[in-house]
């Protein structure tokens, strides 16, 4: 897959609630052996669109760009193993808490999900 453009939005299911994160960042390492985030992201599309084609059940959402990601040092990428919009923002290293509070900071803070989604 193409890399994803700065103008991309990234969206994180849920509150991204510090357990969450911890939860979301051991499982990718433990499935990949890579230091990642679970997220949302495809060029052009909506943050709505992402929901609802996500199918994940979550009742609030955060919005992102990826340009504002790899600006803080991070980057996204597309999963290309995984359908439904998955992409992953990865950490260089095993994130710390200064990480956690970084990528916080990055995100709007959380929306109500769209009817119909």
């Amino acid at each position: 897959m193409e890399e994803l453009p700065p103008e991309a939005l990234v969206v994180r299911m849920g509150s991204l609630e510090s357990r969450t994160f911890w939860i979301s960042v051991i499982d990718e390492h433990e499935a990949s052996g890579r230091w990642g985030l679970s997220v949302l992201s495809r060029p052009s599309m909506a943050a709505d669109e992402m929901i609802e084609e996500s199918g994940l059940p979550h009742s609030k959402y955060r919005v992102s760009t990826v340009g504002a990601i790899r600006d803080a040092g991070y980057d996204v990428i597309p999963d290309e193993e995984a359908v439904r919009c998955h992409a992953l923002l990865l950490f260089v290293d095993e994130p710390a808490d200064i990480d956690y509070e970084r990528v916080t900071s990055l995100f709007s803070e959380p929306r109500l999900r769209p009817h119909g989604s």
